[in-house]
C-alpha cells in the first residue's frame, strides 16, 4: 500500500473530542507513547477503533497545530521522509480541523496532490516523500499522527 484515504473517518463529534483533548494542553504538538501513557478513555477508543478497523498495530501518537500566522515554518512544509523508526510502516495522517494541500511522491517519482478536509484520513507509507502546505482558508490546521514507532519498548 503506497497511498490511500478514507474521507469522513471520524464523525464531527469525534473530531471536536479529538480538538478539544489536544487544546487542553496548550500546547502547538502534543506527542504520547501509547504505550506508556494513559489516555482519556474517549481517545483511548478512537485510536483502539482506527487501529482495528485498519488492522494496523500503533504505539504513538501526535497531535499537531499548524498556524498560519505564527513565524515558526515547520518541516512539514519541505519534501522529506519521516524518522527511520517509522521505516516501513503505514503513517496514519487525520485532519481533525482547517485545510491543507498534501503532496506526496509515489514510487515512480509521480507528484500527487491531495487536499485535506477536516475528517479526512490519509494512510501512507512511511517510506514516501511527501509535504504540506501551510494550512489554507481561515482556519489552523490540527492533524492527528498515529504511527508505529520502533524505538518504543514494547510491554509485555
Amino acid at each position: 500500500m503506497e497511498f490511500e484515504i478514507k474521507d469522513d473517518f471520524f464523525d464531527r463529534g469525534e473530531l471536536e473530542l479529538l480538538r478539544e483533548f489536544y487544546k487542553e494542553f496548550g500546547l502547538r504538538k502534543l506527542e504520547i507513547n501509547l504505550q506508556s501513557q494513559m489516555l482519556p478513555h474517549p481517545i483511548y477508543d478512537l485510536v483502539r477503533r482506527a487501529s482495528e478497523h485498519l488492522a494496523l498495530e500503533f504505539n504513538y501518537m501526535i497531535i499537531k497545530e499548524y498556524n498560519k500566522n505564527e513565524s515558526f515554518q515547520s518541516g512539514a512544509y519541505e519534501w522529506h521522509i519521516d524518522p527511520d523508526c517509522y521505516k516501513g510502516t503505514v503513517l496514519f495522517l487525520l485532519t481533525v480541523s482547517g485545510k491543507a494541500n498534501f503532496k506526496y511522491k509515489d514510487s515512480n517519482e509521480l507528484i500527487h496532490s491531495v487536499k485535506c478536509v477536516p475528517g479526512m484520513l490519509m494512510l501512507i507509507n512511511s517510506d514516501l516523500a511527501h509535504k504540506v502546505s501551510p494550512p489554507e482558508g481561515a482556519d489552523n490546521r490540527i492533524i492527528l499522527f498515529l504511527g508505529y514507532n520502533s524505538n518504543i519498548v514494547k510491554n509485555v
